[in-house]
């Protein structure tokens, strides 16, 4: 719902009403922003203020953003044209951990334990490496 009480979209995701929602987007600029939906629709406040927190440390595109089941204790992977994915912090917005791979990295993803990133080159060829950070409480 909008602050004005108007009823959007209706999901059947959920039994109860949400109560958060967060926009995770990466950019051509290497930068990752985290933003409420709730701020983006709502037309009182500032658009200076409608980011929560911004990740800066990927030198080209973000390609990719997987993040783990910590909630905000939890991390987030980011993948890019830089060769790299990048584990961060998602509570502190600090840089956990570096992964640089031989070529220019597409996507990726985490194993359902958060130990393993899975990296895919824009190739097609697939990368397996352990995470040393740690993911859940």
């Amino acid at each position: 719902m909008m602050p004005s009480g108007e009823l959007i979209r209706s999901s059947p995701a959920h039994q109860k009403s949400v109560s958060w929602m967060l926009i995770l987007s990466g950019s051509d600029d290497g930068t990752i922003a985290v933003t409420p939906i709730l701020m983006l629709l709502d037309s009182s406040i500032d658009t200076e203020s409608k980011t929560v927190k911004r990740f800066v440390g990927h030198d080209l595109s973000v390609t990719g953003i997987a993040t783990g089941m910590g909630r905000s204790y939890g991390i987030m992977i980011s993948s890019s044209l830089d060769w790299t994915c990048k584990g961060w912090g998602v509570a502190t917005g600090t840089h956990l951990q570096l992964v640089r791979f031989p070529g220019e990295i597409w996507s990726m993803a985490l194993d359902p334990s958060e130990t393993e990133l899975y990296a895919a080159r824009t190739d097609g060829l697939i990368y397996r490496r352990k995470l040393k950070v740690e993911t859940r409480k």
